[in-house]
């Protein structure tokens, strides 16, 4: 049996190739399942990944985490870590 952590990491791998072979897109976005939109996301999505790709440390970024609400700021678990 596949533990949900893994299933997760499985169709995250799923959604990234079938978006690559589908589009051959240079970015993909990938929203999770519980999103809060705002009105002007997309021009602030823009700002954000202009700025932040500016930065030659970060221009080849992996992962970039958008927003983390406050109130699991600063969240401790006792989940094994995710890999």
């Amino acid at each position: 049996m596949t533990n949900s952590f893994e299933k997760e990491k499985q169709d995250y791998v799923y959604c990234l190739e079938s978006s690559l072979q589908t589009y051959n897109p240079d970015y993909v976005l990938m929203v999770e399942d519980d999103p809060v939109s705002e009105e002007q996301i997309f021009p602030a999505l823009e700002h954000l990944l202009r700025a932040r790709f500016s930065e030659p440390h970060l221009r080849y970024a992996l992962y970039l985490k958008l927003y983390h609400p406050a109130r699991l700021q600063h969240y401790l678990t006792q989940s094994p870590c995710r890999s």
